[in-house]
């Protein structure tokens, strides 16, 4: 997959928190739309910062994003899983 991106974490994550998300970055989401379309209109809005998507992440989430981009993905905190996708990502 590449090193983690905003639009690569937010793939990891169903269609209901692409909606839970768009609420809290206020970024209009369809519910109807694929959970593709949603990433779009979630990465288009340009108001999603990489370190704020993290923040905003529960530890599972961030689990599964780190084993989505092959980064290990055995800690419990939720900053250390934070910190292994900001530093792959650069």
């Amino acid at each position: 997959m590449g090193g983690p991106s905003t639009r690569s974490v937010l793939l990891t994550l169903s269609k209901q928190r692409l909606l839970d998300l768009g609420r809290t970055f206020s970024v209009g989401v369809a519910a109807a739309s694929t959970r593709e379309a949603q990433v779009d209109a979630l990465v288009g809005a340009n108001s999603i910062r990489f370190r704020e998507l993290l923040g905003s992440l529960s530890r599972d989430e961030l689990k599964a994003a780190c084993r989505a981009h092959d980064l290990d993905d055995s800690a419990r905190a939720r900053p250390v899983l934070a910190a292994r996708l900001l530093n792959a990502h650069g």
